[in-house]
């Protein structure tokens, strides 16, 4: 069954949020959600809840079935609150997590509509020329003496594979990704290698540090405003973690932290973090506020990480415009020359 969107999840985490800080019981609070929901899919989902928590399941235990409303961040922290008595905090906390996360999505796609329409309308351009348009005064060009130039021979040689094997070059890409995906999810060595190399490249090794110190550090704080120790939350944020290379880091951070390590002085040996989060974090556990400094930092983090998000943006733009003009005057050029040159010669031989 296919999973719940994101955009679902935030607007059922949100209602079971308020209901439970208006104080009703979780049980009341579903029942209320159930009758006054209209689609079919989430209300069977609702019923399916409600019968399990009748049935004397745990909360937490409960919202753990398929379709998941609910990943596994979120439980823990419902599993918390549950024991703890603040359900509803909790609740809320996860409702404004996942509504940054929709937030940061739905800009993101935005961003990506108008140079995704350029690319595609440059691939159907090209397309649409080489495989229809330049055949039909191939003949033309071909009945010229004089020999073609390379950019026109070059788009022959590409029109002609594109019209007889084509299709089989389409379905050779969509094999090989085929593969790779299946490797990526099912081969732990193949996936650890991938996770390197990106880490290795310059930009993508930045960005993707970045991003796991915001998650890492938003995680951390989430768990430790939730009551769990500094373990505790270490432990949960190496489950949650999806990278092998980090999921590594957290292990080591972890097991020193439980030997008796300071936790920035751990941060500190790990290459894999900005210094900034040991830094912050040195300042959170000499306050005695570890939960709040790093919910700050990560929010320092994401403005960097927005700044690289608009920089890269406002070079993608033109560098697409770039790419379709490069491509339409090489189309153009390697039509237009030999014509040319055609036109000349005949002029030439005339009487």
């Amino acid at each position: 069954m296919k999973s719940f969107s994101l955009k679902e999840r935030v607007r059922f985490m949100k209602k079971l949020a308020f209901l439970l800080e208006s104080g009703i019981p979780f049980l009341t609070s579903l029942h209320f959600m159930e009758e006054r929901e209209e689609r079919k899919k989430m209300k069977k989902h609702l019923e399916h809840i409600i019968l399990r928590v009748q049935s004397g399941s745990p909360i937490h235990k409960s919202l753990d079935t398929r379709p998941h409303l609910v990943d596994e961040q979120s439980l823990r922290l419902i599993e918390n609150g549950e024991m703890t008595g603040t359900l509803g905090k909790g609740c809320g906390r996860i409702a404004e997590d996942l509504q940054v996360r929709l937030t940061n999505r739905n800009r993101l796609f935005s961003a990506l509509t108008y140079p995704a329409f350029i690319l595609a309308f440059a691939l159907v351009l090209v397309i649409t020329l080489v495989v229809f348009v330049f055949p039909k005064i191939l003949s033309i060009l071909d009945s010229g003496s004089a020999p073609l130039p390379l950019p026109t021979r070059m788009l022959i040689a590409t029109s002609e594979f594109l019209k007889e094997k084509g299709l089989i070059a389409v379905a050779l890409l969509c094999g090989l990704g085929t593969c790779f995906a299946t490797l990526f999810k099912h081969s732990l060595f193949f996936k650890k290698t991938c996770q390197k190399l990106f880490l290795a490249l310059p930009i993508s090794s930045h960005v993707l540090k970045l991003l796991s110190a915001l998650l890492f550090s938003k995680l951390l704080s989430l768990f430790l405003e939730s009551g769990y120790t500094l373990s505790e939350s270490l432990y949960h944020a190496e489950r949650l973690e999806k990278n092998l290379v980090f999921k590594k880091a957290y292990a080591a951070i972890t097991s020193g932290v439980q030997s008796g390590d300071r936790f920035s002085r751990l941060l500190a040996k790990e290459r894999l973090f900005p210094k900034e989060l040991a830094q912050f974090a040195a300042l959170g556990e000499e306050s005695g506020n570890l939960a709040k400094i790093l919910f700050q930092v990560s929010s320092l983090f994401e403005e960097e990480l927005r700044e690289i998000e608009k920089r890269m943006f406002s070079l993608l733009e033109p560098a697409l415009m770039l790419f379709l003009g490069l491509v339409v005057g090489f189309v153009a050029m390697s039509l237009i020359s030999p014509i040319y040159s055609l036109t000349s010669s005949l002029s030439q031989t005339a009487p």
